[in-house]
């Protein structure tokens, strides 16, 4: 309950820096969090997924720590796409639980110290997000190198060879805006097709 949750927080004299809101909309509670909050702090074990995307999206930057299991290690691959691991990763070679946890709160309590970089990276993300500049705000780029990595994992099988890691080109990489603008194109030919068959069909 609210009540208990207080009470827990008062031990650490936190009472004053929690905030409880009423239900809203899942739009106005993004843009509600983001305004509210200067870092999210991802849970270590089970990490933040679809809400640690929709935080970076908002312009909320979002610490993670990434320990050995996948489900903590999520956050740490959708803060690399939005171009800020090496801010808000805190240490993803170490891989002693305790070495894990003493990184992630020396990371926390030194950005939450220095609100001019917490401020700088609400501009890189909101900036990222305006001219889609990273994997994580261009849906269509990442579309096409997603479509990249499965062949290339197709044509491993094919041949032969044993699983292993497969990486995105680097000219692929460095060409964003143009594989959204190609995937547009291909999207915008596909529907000129299925609109031109619709009308063979009703004649």
């Amino acid at each position: 309950s609210m009540e208990n949750i207080l009470q827990f927080a008062q031990n650490f004299k936190l009472k004053n820096r929690i905030v409880f809101t009423e239900p809203l909309a899942r739009a106005k509670y993004l843009r509600h969090a983001a305004d509210l909050c200067d870092l999210f702090l991802d849970t270590r074990l089970y990490n933040a997924h679809t809400v640690a995307a929709e935080a970076l999206l908002q312009g909320l930057p979002l610490l993670t720590a990434p320990a050995v299991a996948m489900a903590s290690r999520v956050a740490a691959g959708i803060v690399h796409s939005a171009g800020c691991e090496d801010d808000l990763v805190a240490n993803s070679n170490i891989t002693d639980e305790d070495d894990i946890e003493a990184s992630y709160i020396r990371r926390a309590v030194d950005l939450q110290s220095k609100p001019e970089t917490l401020q700088a990276l609400r501009r890189k993300l909101r900036q990222s997000r305006l001219d889609r500049s990273t994997p994580l705000f261009n849906g269509a780029a990442y579309s096409t190198a997603l479509q990249q990595l499965l062949l290339k994992a197709g044509h491993r099988k094919r041949s032969g060879l044993p699983p292993d890691h497969i990486f995105v080109d680097s000219n692929m990489k460095g060409n964003l805006k143009q594989d959204e603008s190609k995937s547009r194109e291909s999207l915008r030919d596909r529907r000129v097709d299925v609109r031109q068959e619709t009308l063979r069909e009703e004649l």
